[in-house]
């Protein structure tokens, strides 16, 4: 008796039985649970995606709306039968997509619950693509000439090709090359619109007196003793270029040639030419810093040369490539005007209405380099080249510097977010212009030289392609 009550053997086994069905339950019930939360986070990703993709395709049609649902579904692994998606799009923009699908319990049945029901549901707004307009004002002065510019190219066609990567967004380009002056090109709409004032061509002629002569003379030359080299500096675009140059020393007698008159005084007659070649002047102050009024038309300049065509926001990205290819260098650099025709091309008004209406949901970027200093003042309509020797010269500039800074604060109040680059400018407080002009600090760069100016547009180019074009 007393071995039959000290066995127990028999009680372990009953205990754990009984046990163990209450463990596999849990178990089960555990695993049945982690299905159902698997199956609600896919169902809910699915859901989530598609009211995403709806709302960016555009679709105006319910089929339409219904095949961009379930090509998102499938994509992200919907296997067709298993539920049957729902979606609703208000009058106002407003986008639901629901589904709800079963899943059939492994042990939960056991318990009296045969079936358990998954929902998800998103919201979401149609999303209005915002207009991306940029415009690259590029200074294409005499010191850019050669591998500077060479650089500007590569670097211009970079930025380019970057945002044609991503062409479905049909972000417009736009491009103002400036030097002394801007120009618009010479097309009868440009030339004939309300905005413009230009005389029209004309050749005419003139007499005038001639005293015709002959050589009596040829004279004898000088005798010299030796050579020497001297520095001879001139300036190109404000920037000291200091060549050597040649001259004869110990010089010494020679006479020069002679001349006198060969018969009586004679009237001749030449042709006069006035021609415009696209460049234009500024407006009376403060008008020249303005994109209003065009009551006072922008006054055409005939026989003067300039930069190159500007180019009117486009999406044609490759005759904007060629357009950059074609760049040449000269003249000298007033940047006032390259800053406000920058501000007209992205305008939605007169001289360009390319541009989307302000307030539409729209971004406009504009991207300005320079290799140097302003090197000319505004004098009525004309830009005058300053001579650096000249006393006024400082003032003249400090005045250019004030437009400059002022032409950027127009733009910038106007909605206009600039991006400023200094391409090997020694000049400080041209560099401190520029900082000002851009929208803050993170939008000034400093290129010391062309592999950085390369880089610096590939940044300025990604930062627009990474920041979302839907606000």
């Amino acid at each position: 008796m007393r071995n039959f009550w000290k066995n127990e053997d028999g009680n372990t086994a009953m205990i754990f039985s009984v046990s163990l069905i209450g463990i596999l339950a849990a178990v089960g019930m555990a695993m049945d649970y982690s299905q159902v939360r698997s199956g609600q986070s896919t169902l809910q990703a699915q859901v989530d995606a598609a009211v995403l993709a709806l709302g960016k395709s555009g679709a105006d049609t319910d089929d339409e709306r219904r095949d961009v649902v379930m090509g998102s579904l499938l994509e992200n692994g919907y296997v067709p039968g298993s539920y049957i998606p729902q979606f609703s799009v208000t009058d106002d923009g407003a986008i639901r997509v629901w589904a709800s699908s079963d899943y059939n319990p492994m042990v939960m049945g056991l318990f009296g619950k045969s079936q358990v029901k998954i929902n998800a549901e998103a919201e979401s707004r149609i999303a209005k693509e915002a207009a991306v307009e940029i415009v690259m004002v590029l200074d294409t002065t005499g010191s850019m000439s050669g591998t500077k510019l060479t650089s500007l190219k590569d670097a211009a066609t970079g930025l380019v090709n970057s945002i044609a990567i991503y062409d479905d967004a049909e972000v417009k380009i736009g491009m103002v090359p400036f030097s002394n002056y801007v120009n618009v090109g010479t097309t009868s709409a440009i030339r004939n619109a309300s905005w413009m004032d230009v005389p029209p061509d004309e050749s005419y002629t003139e007499n005038y007196q001639y005293q015709p002569t002959r050589q009596t003379s040829a004279g004898t030359p000088q005798t010299c003793t030796g050579t020497e080299t001297y520095p001879v500096t001139t300036y190109n675009d404000g920037v000291a270029v200091t060549q050597e140059q040649t001259r004869n020393t110990g010089c010494s007698g020679g006479t020069p040639a002679t001349y006198e008159n060969d018969g009586p005084e004679e009237t001749r007659t030449r042709t006069i030419t006035n021609t415009w070649h696209g460049c234009v002047g500024s407006r009376i102050d403060p008008l020249h810093i303005r994109d209003s009024d065009y009551s006072t038309r922008v006054p055409g300049l005939m026989n003067v040369y300039c930069a190159n065509p500007l180019v009117p926001l486009t999406v044609n990205y490759g005759d904007m490539r060629n357009k950059i290819t074609a760049l040449s260098a000269s003249q000298n650099t007033y940047m006032p005007a390259g800053i406000m025709w920058g501000q007209r091309v992205l305008s939605s008004q007169i001289p360009y209405d390319e541009g989307t209406l302000v307030g539409t949901n729209e971004r406009k970027i504009m991207i300005v380099m320079t290799d140097g200093m302003n090197t000319m003042y505004l004098d009525g309509n004309n830009h005058t080249a300053s001579d650096p020797s000249d006393p006024g010269h400082d003032g003249d500039m400090n005045k250019t510097n004030k437009d400059t800074e002022d032409s950027c604060d127009v733009a910038k109040a106007a909605g206009t977010e600039i991006y400023t680059i200094a391409f090997e400018v020694t000049d400080v407080p041209t560099k401190k212009m520029l900082e000002r002009c851009a929208t803050d600090a993170d939008h000034y760069y400093d290129a010391s030289n062309s592999q950085e100016l390369i880089s610096v547009f590939r940044n300025i180019a990604a930062q627009i392609i990474n920041v979302r074009l839907t606000r």
